[in-house]
């Protein structure tokens, strides 16, 4: 070999490493030439994580990449910005499919994925069953039982659900129309429309030995409304009458309040709003009262994870403290309810057709904060919604139940909840109640009272 031929081997050797080590190392740190855009472009990931541990995830095309033996996630490297779509399986659950945006130098993360099983078991807890509801606590189950002779009740241990208590009242022909629940979930308030159309109270006390078994008396006026338990002394009642909020203490009627229109609890304080629009604040015995805004008109208080909102017929408010202003959410469904998250970071407000979602604490970067999340077909219904855990709600659609995300990056995944318990065998909805405390939800089809497995890990 002649010395010009190494010269020029040499030389060559030198262009190629000059020109590869850049691309190279380029090449480590994420960098790709992105042929759609004719750009080099600097590489992303997605970081997913699943409950319970999915059998194989892929990211696009991809083989399923099955998460390690002692984690739950997968971790996907080297992604072009663009969007990725996203399978997550799982022998005996619903596939998880999501499509989502990637950026140069950046994780997108989906890290609390929930795969829902694709058959379910039910439990049968009644068999005569009028109504049900669930202590605030989630500890236990009240049973209405199908009595037309007197109101007759069983109260369930929700972790056991045998062997139930047994309560009556002689109310023959009686109609429960809510169940007022006290904060420490020792009580229970009755309202009851009786066998002649008038509306009556009973007290449920399952601290007592013996129970009163009459009307409560104190409300026996067809102008008592907003009742509810003081919620540091359940032995309380507060409640507005003729416009005047009221204590009810050791069987004696306290006027706190005129003109009350609507009043909320929040923490140890009273939020109330006058029939002048003026929105104010007082401790429970309404010694000392504050203004906090005015011109406030048809409005009620709502509180949400200690946050005083105002609603109207379109628009909820959040009143700011700090600046005594108030804050739209956004323009909302007509007839809507809210409900705040377990974490108290989001609140869902919707009506009969859909569900939109608000957050105090956005994660998700969004040009406005309040997202549809659900809007229902014709002639379909939402009666009942739940938070089912901080990253799910459970709502019923008609005889449906639906599970869904709340992430709304790319689709909104949703299941339809299996219903393996008999149908009921008439044309009544079902009626639903989903408990956070056992993760189950409870079905009431005709008379028979049904509550699921756990629905999350």
């Amino acid at each position: 070999m002649t010395k010009r031929i190494r010269l020029i081997m040499l030389l060559s050797c030198i262009a190629v490493f000059l020109i590869a080590t850049p691309l190279l190392v380029a090449y480590s740190m994420g960098y790709r030439f992105d042929f759609e855009t004719n750009k080099i472009v600097a590489t992303g990931g997605i970081y997913i994580r699943t409950f319970p541990t999915a059998d194989g995830i892929a990211v696009d095309s991809g083989a399923l990449e099955k998460p390690g033996l002692f984690s739950n996630s997968v971790f996907v490297q080297n992604l072009m910005p663009k969007q990725h779509f996203v399978l997550i399986k799982k022998d005996g659950y619903f596939d998880y499919q999501k499509t989502l945006l990637v950026k140069e130098n950046e994780v997108t993360k989906i890290e609390n994925v929930n795969l829902f099983k694709t058959s379910l078991k039910f439990d049968q807890v009644s068999e005569s069953a009028n109504s049900f509801s669930i202590s605030p606590d989630g500890k236990n189950i009240l049973v209405e039982a199908t009595n037309t002779k007197s109101l007759d009740f069983y109260y369930y241990q929700a972790s056991s659900l045998k062997d139930p208590k047994e309560y009556s009242f002689p109310a023959p022909y009686a109609t429960i129309l809510d169940f007022i629940w006290a904060q420490d979930s020792s009580k229970v308030l009755l309202k009851v429309q009786n066998s002649s159309k008038a509306i009556v109270y009973y007290l449920l006390d399952f601290s007592a030995k013996t129970q009163q078994t009459t009307p409560l008396s104190y409300f026996a006026s067809t102008t008592i409304s907003d009742i509810s338990f003081n919620p540091q002394d359940s032995r309380q009642f507060f409640y507005i009458n003729n416009k005047t909020l009221n204590l009810l203490k050791d069987k004696k009627i306290t006027p706190l309040l005129k003109d009350v229109t609507s009043y909320k609890i929040n923490g140890d304080k009273i939020i109330w709003l006058s029939t002048t629009g003026a929105l104010s604040q007082s401790d429970f015995l309404a010694k000392t009262t504050q203004t906090l805004l005015e011109g406030l008109q048809n409005y009620k208080i709502e509180i949400i994870s200690g946050r005083i909102m105002l609603s109207g017929p379109d628009f909820v408010y959040e009143y700011l403290q700090q600046e005594k202003t108030l804050k739209s959410l956004g323009q909302i469904p007509s007839g809507f309810k809210l409900l705040q998250s377990p974490n108290g970071k989001n609140v869902i407000y919707y009506n009969n057709s859909e569900i939109y979602i608000y957050s105090f604490e956005p994660e998700i970067e969004t040009e406005e904060n309040g997202a549809k999340l659900f809007s229902a077909n014709k002639g379909e219904q939402i009666s009942k919604c739940f938070w089912l855990n901080d990253n799910y709600i459970i709502f019923q659609l008609g005889a449906k139940i639906i599970i869904s995300e709340i992430d709304f990056r790319g689709n909104i995944n949703s299941v339809e909840m299996p219903q393996n318990y008999p149908p009921s065998p008439d044309s009544r909805t079902p009626r639903f109640i989903f408990n956070q405390q056992d993760s189950k939800a409870y079905i009431l089809t005709q008379n028979f009272l049904y509550s699921s497995e756990k629905l999350t890990p």
